[in-house]
């Protein structure tokens, strides 16, 4: 019974250990901090992650307290000064060395913290599925490098991490959803929104490979095109960038804000200049108003916390009649669309978690909500959100979290 209980304590008190500094570095890169602060704060903890096992050096000094808290515990009316002296058993086990006492709090500290963050998991994976307004979905999986004809990888070390096996950097998902939507004319019933966000060009992966999203892209014939942010980590990437960008086809405009890797491009004035003058169509704390069949659109975009300000709607009030769109880099901007009553958010930024593990899915997830906003679909206060997983990364390595071009098509209707 002390054996089996002790190791419950530990696996518990490795799996705190863990969630309480992966926690911590996600919320760090959720912040509008600058990034040598968040690399500060944050980098020195991962290397701490996969000490977990080294709790395991606790054992003996756990079994022992644990042995005098369960044979010796006082009861009500058998309490004295000698059996509250004997349940210090910091003290009594451990002598005079204070580290080893610490070691078995810590332990029991991050046991404790572990049981309602994995009930909490447990919850919200169990729970998780499709909002009622979504009334169609499906994916379809592509073989990019089938498709090229090679893999679209440069360099050793893309394409060393581009062979590991299950690696599903190249393996595009093609996602759809139609979403009713109550305030949508019925003229505009149908309406399709492709979505295409972190890109992160870095030269790891070869233009190929986004060239072949943007073909992607066009074969769905979408009336508008949403860019969320994270298109270059490099500024030497910026050139191919707009090459690609310069093959979307949207009769109705293609949008776009910008996430926190685009502060690499060096120069974001220029940058927003370069892809407007590629045909884009900047929402960087702006509002942009469309009309479609006569019937009005509100295009908005929030891309905070990284670059204030968000779009001012305190001009803007809300009419029963019109449709508002959102873009946003991250998703933890969710309630500030519910806030100003947006129909619909699409956000980026988590890349699903990129890597996903069995039972316990995504954890590295840049985000003040953890895990929550990882990736897919979620209602509330009248706004719908679709978080995509992205299309690329910064290191060119995915797991069980495929990469993701996206379709929303909205539908009239309550």
């Amino acid at each position: 019974m002390l054996i089996f209980l002790a190791l419950i304590i530990l696996a518990l008190a490795m799996f705190g250990h863990a969630s309480l500094l992966i926690g911590w570095v996600n919320r760090i890169h959720s912040t509008g901090l600058r990034r040598w602060l968040v690399k500060s704060l944050s980098l020195p903890l991962l290397p701490l992650v996969p000490l977990a096992p080294l709790l395991l050096l606790t054992w003996n000094d756990l079994t022992s307290s644990l042995r005098i808290l369960l044979s010796d515990t006082p009861t009500s009316s058998s309490l004295s000064l000698e059996s509250l002296a004997e349940l210090s058993f910091w003290t009594t086990t451990f002598g005079p060395t204070p580290l080893r006492s610490i070691a078995v709090l810590y332990v029991l500290f991050c046991a404790v913290v572990a049981i309602p963050i994995l009930g909490f998991t447990v919850y919200h994976r169990r729970r998780k599925r499709l909002p009622k307004c979504v009334v169609y979905s499906r994916h379809i999986d592509c073989d990019t490098v089938a498709a090229i004809g090679h893999v679209p990888a440069a360099g050793r070390l893309a394409q060393w991490v581009t062979a590991i096996p299950g690696n599903q950097i190249f393996r595009l998902r093609l996602e759809e959803r139609h979403i009713r939507c109550p305030r949508l004319s019925t003229e505009l019933d149908g309406l399709s929104i492709v979505q295409i966000t972190d890109l992160h060009m870095t030269g790891r992966v070869t233009p190929d490979y986004f060239h072949q999203v943007v073909r992607q892209a066009n074969a769905w014939q979408p009336d508008i095109i949403a860019i969320t942010g994270d298109l270059v980590d490099e500024a030497e990437c910026t050139e191919p960038l707009l090459e690609i960008f310069a093959g979307l086809r949207a009769p109705h405009g293609i949008y776009f804000v910008l996430g926190n890797h685009d502060f690499r491009c060096g120069d974001l004035p220029r940058f927003r200049q370069q892809l407007e003058q590629a045909g884009l169509i900047d929402l960087g704390g702006k509002c942009h108003h469309l009309s479609i069949k006569n019937c009005d659109i509100l295009l908005a975009g929030n891309e905070l916390p990284w670059l204030p300000p968000a779009a001012d709607m305190s001009a803007l009030p809300a009419r029963p009649d019109q449709l508002r769109v959102l873009l946003s880099h991250s998703p933890d901007q969710f309630r500030w669309a519910q806030q100003h009553r947006f129909d619909l958010m699409l956000a980026g930024h988590t890349h699903g978690g990129q890597i996903c593990f069995p039972l316990i899915g995504p954890t590295l997830c840049p985000s003040w909500y953890g895990t929550r906003y990882a990736e897919g679909d979620f209602a509330a206060g009248g706004t719908y959100m679709h978080v995509s997983r992205g299309v690329s990364g910064e290191l060119p390595l995915r797991w069980n979290c495929p990469p993701e071009l996206s379709k929303i098509v909205l539908r009239a209707g309550s």
